[in-house]
């Protein structure tokens, strides 16, 4: 927790950036579980690799929920041009697609 909030403090930039805020954030919590509750030696242990595990997690997960909403807008486009080639004729199509292949 230490180290991790050293390096942080190290690649901060200037302080209307969002890691200046976390870095002053993070070892403001360093030290309040050192000094407080005198958990200096699990800190320096066992916390950090639960840290980065947990880190990792929720990176993971908002990384997979940007992918999904990504995901959903290619679908609901590739269903619409897959209608569109099965009958171009049909009165329900404006003319998006048309008018995007002249242009190509």
């Amino acid at each position: 927790m230490w180290v991790s909030s050293r390096v942080i403090k190290l690649l901060k930039g200037p302080k209307t950036e969002f890691m200046c805020s976390c870095a002053n954030c993070y070892t403001g919590c360093a030290s309040m579980l050192v000094i407080r509750i005198g958990l200096e030696e699990l800190i320096d242990s066992d916390l950090t690799g639960s840290f980065c595990f947990l880190s990792g997690v929720a990176v993971g997960a908002i990384c997979c929920l940007s992918r999904i909403a990504m995901a959903w807008q290619q679908a609901c486009l590739t269903v619409y041009y897959v209608a569109y080639a099965e009958n171009p004729q049909n009165l329900k199509f404006d003319s998006t697609i048309p008018n995007r292949t002249q242009e190509l």
